[in-house]
């Protein structure tokens, strides 16, 4: 199933009600915030979803609020919303971890696309974080002699090489690497390492997103 859920952040009552119903009208399940800090608050028992945040006049302290939510929410898209039609606060909001910027009145088809797109975005998003926390569970029952071995495999290392480097025997690197395919369910190496290389890929953007969202990339 896809997300389907979205969140206003705006402490304007007119623009807040308005978006929410313009949401709903899409299909989407809108929860209102009239407060930044009560959606902070409240933002680990939320679900993955858009969020459509107003960033006032773009001073720091809108900023920070982005950052902060990237920072949480990392699977859910951020739309930064202003009264101000300013390259610099879209260029800042979008640095801070908003995935778009939209300009007030919002028009129709500026918030379809918007919506589309980040639908979009957080689905990939979303079965990307599911795949990797199943990945990694999976993984996660691996000894560390076992990771070891699996590493290696991925370097491109055979049973004799990886031996030869961890000082046993190839009949035991043979046997980690049967141990290794059992406990990922998969039917041999190949796939393993193939695992192993789809969670660290994942992981690797995870990561990187936190990095935006800190504003340090």
């Amino acid at each position: 199933m896809k997300p389907n859920s979205a969140y206003i952040v705006d402490a304007n009552k007119s623009s807040r009600l308005d978006l929410h119903h313009r949401l709903t009208a899409r299909g989407l399940q809108a929860r209102s915030f009239a407060e930044h800090a009560d959606f902070i608050d409240e933002l680990p028992n939320l679900g993955p979803g858009l969020i459509f945040m107003d960033v006032g006049n773009g001073s720091e302290n809108g900023f920070n609020i982005i950052e902060a939510v990237a920072k949480t929410a990392l699977v859910s898209p951020i739309i930064a919303m202003t009264q101000f039609a300013d390259v610099y606060i879209a260029v800042a909001t979008i640095r801070r971890g908003a995935t778009d910027f939209l300009v007030k009145p919002i028009q129709d088809v500026e918030l379809s696309n918007a919506v589309d797109g980040c639908l979009n975005i957080l689905s990939e998003r979303h079965s990307i974080a599911d795949q990797m926390q199943q990945d990694g569970a999976l993984l996660s029952r691996l000894t560390s002699r076992e990771v070891e071995v699996l590493r290696l495999v991925a370097g491109g290392s055979g049973n004799k090489q990886i031996a030869d480097q961890l000082g046993v025997s190839v009949r035991t690197v043979e046997t980690h690497r049967a141990t290794i395919a059992k406990k990922l369910n998969v039917a041999n190496s190949v796939a393993a390492v193939a695992l192993l290389s789809r969670y660290e890929a994942a992981k690797s953007a995870h990561d990187a997103r936190i990095l935006v969202a800190a504003g340090k990339a």
